[in-house]
């Protein structure tokens, strides 16, 4: 729906735009309403968040140059100000609705995507939906991953310095230190990126395991067990053979968010 009034706003706008150049007289009032709704419509359209800078430095530049075209054929010189104001405005205003954070962190993401040394499940599971999409914050996967590929103990810089260096991992992570603590279904890039939905589905599981059939546990369970029913890959159904299914790790996200106060532990601060 926004992007049907978005684009007949758009069109309104310059259609606007173009009556007023072919015969309407000229006049400031006019040529800001018709701008106004050019501007709209764009700001309308559900842009992706990185593209937003782009789009807004572009649109920018767009009103300021045919409102400065506008001044030279008009012999006038109030077009040119306009030109400044709505030009600055709209770039503001589009640039305001991006995180720089959110933009580089993204791109870091598809860096890694196209690095031929990354494994190919991560890059699946970029590709597929996962990790970028969730704006899941590298800097925070970085060290779990790190610490969770150890088994916890520490590093060899850590051993001969003393200092910690698990300082910046994440609290679930931190409790699924020891592989033992791991769910052995779930990849280790999966429990690295997303910690928090594992501890909280291996919770669901526990309890479901003590309540045993006659348990309410709700709609999320219920979600949940009917994701893991037949196994998270193509291989057996414990999982820990085949590949993993990405797409049952996405429903398994997407219910996690879909429940009341839940968020990823690992997304970014803004997100």
């Amino acid at each position: 729906m926004t992007r049907l009034l978005g684009l007949a706003v758009l069109v309104g706008g310059a259609l606007a735009l173009v009556a007023a150049l072919l015969g309407w007289q000229l006049t400031p009032l006019r040529i800001g309403v018709g701008v106004f709704f050019v501007i709209y419509g764009i700001l309308s359209f559900p842009y992706p968040k990185e593209d937003r800078h782009q789009v807004g430095l572009v649109v920018g530049c767009i009103i300021f140059f045919v409102l400065g075209l506008l001044s030279l054929v008009l012999g006038s010189w109030w077009p040119l100000p306009a030109g400044v104001v709505l030009g600055y405005g709209a770039t503001l205003i589009l640039t305001s609705r991006t995180d720089a954070r959110l933009v580089l962190n993204r791109r870091q993401w598809q860096a890694v995507a196209r690095d031929p040394d990354t494994p190919t499940d991560i890059r699946k599971a970029i590709d597929g939906g996962l990790l970028a999409a969730d704006d899941i914050d590298v800097q925070k996967f970085l060290p779990n991953f790190d610490y969770l590929a150890r088994g916890g103990a520490p590093s060899l810089m850590e051993f001969y310095t003393g200092v910690d260096e698990n300082w910046a991992v994440t609290p679930s992570a931190r409790g699924m230190a020891s592989p033992l603590e791991r769910p052995p279904a779930y990849p280790l890039w999966f429990i690295a990126a997303y910690p928090d939905v594992v501890t909280w589905m291996c919770g669901l599981l526990s309890e479901a395991s003590k309540q045993g059939e006659d348990g309410k546990l709700g709609a999320a369970y219920n979600a949940v067990a009917e994701i893991v029913g037949s196994g998270l890959s193509d291989g057996d159904t414990d999982g820990s053979f085949g590949e993993v299914d990405i797409g049952r790790l996405k429903a398994i996200v997407r219910v996690y968010r879909s429940e009341p106060g839940n968020r990823l532990e690992c997304a970014m601060e803004s997100v």
